[in-house]
């Protein structure tokens, strides 16, 4: 049985956790002192951080925005179309 082409979204998703991914490799080998103290803060830094549970649309990440007070907005820089993302966001808004 073939498997259903990738979708280009899932493409971009994947290169996105492979650039991660080797990002992580290379500030994990860039880093002195690699102690287990650190990797212990490590752990905990990650135990705190919240997978997401599912995508969310446009319109519901805008009325999202709109309630709340703080928003960190971050995009991949060398991606044109993720800078508009964030602008066509922020225009909604």
């Amino acid at each position: 049985m073939a498997s259903r082409p990738r979708s280009f979204r899932d493409e971009l998703i994947a290169l996105q956790r492979e650039i991660y991914r080797r990002n992580q490799r290379r500030i994990h080998d860039a880093v002195e002192g690699d102690s287990a103290e650190f990797r212990r803060y490590e752990q905990r830094y990650l135990r705190s951080l919240r997978p997401p549970r599912r995508l969310a649309d446009f319109d519901e990440l805008c009325n999202e925005f709109r309630g709340a007070d703080v928003i960190y907005l971050g995009d991949y820089h060398t991606l044109e179309q993720a800078q508009r993302s964030m602008l066509r966001v922020l225009r909604a808004v």
